[in-house]
């Protein structure tokens, strides 16, 4: 694990350089990712799947330009999930994981090295485009398992908004939390039909016990939990959730969060260095105290 958290603050360190020295350290990756962005999505409106080598030493197919940060990096270098996978490093080893939203299953890769019992890992993406390169991913691992499902409060069929390939990592069920930002008004989503299960359904489909669940899913976050109502009363799973800053309407997260409260969890932030530290207020003043648009957040029962 030594390697894995010294390959993870390279990752972080490269992330924190100015722009102008991270050019300098890889200035090919640079001129790729030019082409990638310039000429192939500006231009002629063509995303491109390529790969990268992750931190973890293994490759991944990632879409560019909107995985540069992996392209260039390794890993994803947003400040809440370079301290998820430093959390994951140092607390994650036997159990099955459920990752609901898990885009090209970065995090689902990242849970399956280490694994040691090579328990089950279930990762759900309701985009196609989004599950395609999943399934790139994930074709090789045999305890991986990827399903083109929604996440939701019931089994049935659902409206889905699709984002344009370099937004996608914000598709979702509802797109009430966008209307504030800038890029939204230029890049609409389209809008199709998919099933939608329960989590509990997906569980009891699948055979599993998680004793990690990680919901990334862009305004669904109540939906997901009432669907997870029964699994949660009975078992202790740790929750991940991605939690919004008030700004951002984050009326899903906010009744997801008291949801779990009232079955006994604490809300915890991801310290620097992956350990936690118990927050003791509603999730959404932790974030707006220090001004963080978005955090991982983790809930542990008492």
């Amino acid at each position: 694990m030594i390697d894995l958290l010294t390959n993870l603050q390279a990752v972080e360190d490269f992330s924190n350089r100015s722009k102008f020295s991270r050019v300098l350290s890889k200035p090919f990756g640079y001129l790729q990712l030019f082409y990638y962005k310039i000429i192939k999505y500006r231009m002629l409106k063509k995303s491109s799947v390529v790969t990268a080598d992750t931190f973890w030493g293994e490759q991944i197919a990632i879409s560019l330009p909107a995985s540069s940060d992996i392209f260039l990096s390794g890993g994803k270098t947003h400040d809440s999930e370079v301290r998820l996978c430093r959390f994951l490093i140092n607390n994650y080893s036997k159990g099955d994981f459920l990752d609901i939203g898990g885009h090209i299953g970065f995090f689902s890769l990242l849970a399956s090295i280490l694994n040691d019992d090579k328990n089950k890992i279930i990762t759900i993406e309701p985009s196609l485009k989004t599950f395609s390169i999943l399934k790139i991913n994930t074709i090789k691992q045999q305890n991986i398992t990827p399903i083109n499902y929604a996440i939701g409060n019931e089994n049935k069929e659902i409206e889905f908004f699709e984002f344009p390939e370099f937004f996608a990592e914000n598709n979702t069920l509802n797109t009430k939390q966008f209307d504030k930002q800038k890029w939204y008004a230029n890049n609409l989503p389209n809008q199709r039909k998919i099933g939608m299960k329960t989590g509990d359904t997906i569980i009891a489909e699948n055979n599993i016990t998680p004793t990690i669940i990680k919901i990334d899913v862009e305004g669904a976050e109540n939906l997901v939990i009432n669907g997870l109502l029964n699994y949660l009363s009975e078992n202790s799973p740790i929750i991940i959730m991605e939690f919004y800053h008030n700004s951002k309407n984050n009326d899903s997260h906010v009744a997801a969060e008291n949801q779990l409260f009232s079955l006994g969890y604490n809300n915890y932030y991801i310290s620097t260095d992956g350990r936690l530290e118990i927050i003791n207020s509603p999730s959404s003043q932790y974030l707006a105290k220090y001004h963080i648009e978005s955090d991982n957040i983790v809930y542990l029962k008492n």
